[in-house]
């Protein structure tokens, strides 16, 4: 939705604020990182580059809260 309006206070409003917690809470971040990175795979093969620079911002701040948020993964002890 955020795109469609070229929000980007939408996305940070709506979706931003309380993702980092369900990533959190449901040990999600790995799984959405890896998930994010065959997004991209698939939109290069789908997307003419013009298209991908329109959604690029968007997917791009989505991608800093993954990074921001805590990794799920356990140092083995």
């Amino acid at each position: 939705m955020a795109m469609l309006l070229n929000n980007m206070e939408f996305l940070n409003h709506r979706l931003l604020e309380w993702m980092p917690d369900l990533l959190e809470v449901y040990q999600l971040r790995d799984i959405e990182i890896a998930f994010y990175r065959l997004l991209q795979v698939q939109l290069k093969s789908s997307l003419s580059s013009t298209q991908i620079d329109l959604i690029k911002p968007y997917l791009e701040e989505a991608y800093g809260v993954l990074l921001r948020s805590k990794s799920t993964l356990q140092p083995s002890v």
